[in-house]
């Protein structure tokens, strides 16, 4: 681990990079996997840095321990808002692990739809929970239309979008691709 950091430091960005310690190390992803249940193992201990450092520098804070000590007495619950924009991966595209949506095409939907049908149920919701900017859940509303065809109307359907970023929510609030 020290090796990445001294790697990172020689080729990293313009600015000094500050040193995690294994406890800063442990406190931060402690707090990270309570607050937001996201499990950092040690192998992305060079992650955390790189995702962290701008922050510390820009915000003066000199170590990482200073950082932890100001989100945690932060009342306004800013600093770990801006922790978890950090943290998290925000990654989508369109058609993004596309056997997923070849399952959802060939499986699920018509699967979900006999049943609803047998039950004299039309409401359909599917969760996309991690849907970053977005483009994931406006595949599967596609897909819906598509495979219901005209008889979309005779259904209730939606997909309800949520992502642990409020950064990348907002985004995919606006649904402009």
């Amino acid at each position: 681990m020290e090796n990445d950091l001294k790697l990172m430091k020689k080729l990293g960005p313009c600015f000094p990079m500050v040193d995690i310690t294994e406890k800063e190390f442990d406190l931060l992803r402690t707090l990270i996997y309570q607050n937001f249940g996201i499990n950092l193992t040690y192998q992305k201990r060079v992650l955390l840095v790189c995702r962290l450092q701008k922050d510390l520098i820009c915000k003066g804070f000199k170590t990482f321990h200073e950082y932890y000590d100001h989100i945690i007495s932060d009342r306004s619950g800013q600093g770990l808002i801006d922790l978890v924009n950090r943290v998290s991966t925000n990654m989508t595209y369109f058609n993004r692990e596309k056997p997923h949506f070849d399952f959802f095409w060939e499986t699920a939907l018509p699967e979900i739809t006999k049943r609803l049908k047998e039950e004299g149920n039309n409401d359909i919701r599917i969760w996309s929970a991690g849907c970053s900017t977005g483009e994931e859940p406006f595949m599967l509303a596609i897909q819906m239309h598509e495979f219901f065809g005209r008889d979309y109307a005779k259904w209730d359907a939606g997909v309800l979008v949520s992502d642990i970023s409020n950064k990348t929510s907002e985004i995919a609030q606006r649904g402009v691709y």
